[in-house]
């Protein structure tokens, strides 16, 4: 579950991505990567959403606002649940990573720190494992939290670069 990992807390919020890591250090835990966070919630199967392939609103309660589902209690989802068993990494806030935009070749998209999981009236969208944002690690708002993992961290990264620009024809 989100931190403070509790069944019936509501999730801690409105920290920085610095203020995370320095809450998890002193725990002996870390906060994952973007990678891990998206292979924990695709699960062995790689599923498109934590619970399956096909989008479905009530199992993560998703498609609400992020300011109102950032303040919803864990352990109201039992069914947003990967086939690993992590628990509600969609339906509540927004999750930071450890790791680095890594998308484009822009300085300022590369000092972006990466948010994954969360909620958001367009929920299936949002709901993907996949789905990601980017923001300066100092920012915190009431719908940004955390989620910790434990063990070594994965050395995987993503690294995209944009080749030339997009053309559209009509």
């Amino acid at each position: 579950l989100p931190y403070p990992n509790e069944t019936g807390a509501i999730p801690t919020s409105n920290v920085s991505r610095y203020e995370a890591e320095q809450m998890y250090a002193a725990t002996g835990k870390r906060l994952c990567s973007e990678l891990e966070w998206e292979r924990a919630c695709k699960g062995p199967d790689n599923a498109t959403y934590e619970y399956g392939d096909a989008y479905r609103k009530d199992p993560c309660g998703t498609g609400i606002s992020l300011d109102q589902a950032a303040r919803r209690p864990t352990g109201e989802h039992a069914q947003c649940k990967s086939k690993f068993g992590v628990l509600e990494m969609h339906g509540g806030p927004i999750e930071w990573t450890s790791s680095s935009w890594g998308r484009g070749t822009k300085e300022k998209e590369a000092s972006q720190g990466v948010l994954r999981g969360g909620n958001s009236v367009a929920g299936e969208l949002v709901g993907r494992c996949a789905n990601a944002v980017a923001r300066d690690p100092n920012k915190k708002t009431p719908t940004m939290g955390f989620r910790c993992c434990a063990g070594n961290r994965s050395s995987a990264e993503v690294h995209l670069e944009q080749v030339g620009t997009p053309v559209f024809q009509m």
